[in-house]
């Protein structure tokens, strides 16, 4: 059972009192029998970029993204002064950079950054499609930077 089934049987057995059942009939729809009548099949939601042909889910950019800047933002840790740093950003498709190059990038500017004196607040573009804010945060003890939150263009409520 994966984390959305498990979050629908939460679900299902918190708000109906009949007996729920997993994959009723095996390992084919549905993925529950609530009493004797009714069948649910769980599907995850999610939004999705159209680039030319293909669908591609958002996350399929923005996690790695996340990731990306957290790796680079964790090598500036051991120079932890006594000030930290939020970093947000903005990501807008299509994504036209290389992970190596855009990697190179972000630490140069995070040291820059720290070099020019942590003035802030800071927008730095990266690449047309990745754009850093930088801001303070309270003081976390050996972190210089953290990130915070991001923005999707692409992304519709």
């Amino acid at each position: 059972m994966d984390q959305e089934e498990r979050s629908a049987k939460r679900y299902l057995c918190r708000n109906y009192l009949q007996c729920v059942k997993y994959e009723p009939d095996g390992n084919i729809p549905p993925d529950f029998r609530v009493g004797k009548k009714i069948g649910v099949e769980v599907r995850r939601l999610s939004q999705s970029y159209f680039d030319s042909v293909n669908p591609k889910s958002l996350e399929e950019t923005s996690i790695p993204t996340w990731h990306l800047i957290e790796s680079e933002a964790k090598n500036f840790d051991h120079l932890f002064a006594g000030n930290t740093y939020w970093i947000t950003f903005e990501l807008q498709r299509p994504i036209t950079f290389s992970s190596k190059k855009t990697r190179k990038s972000i630490r140069n500017e995070l040291n820059s950054f720290l070099l020019s004196g942590g003035q802030v607040p800071l927008e730095v573009f990266i690449t047309h499609s990745l754009k850093l804010f930088i801001s303070n945060s309270s003081p976390v003890q050996g972190k210089v930077f953290r990130v915070g939150a991001m923005s999707d263009f692409d992304s519709h409520p």
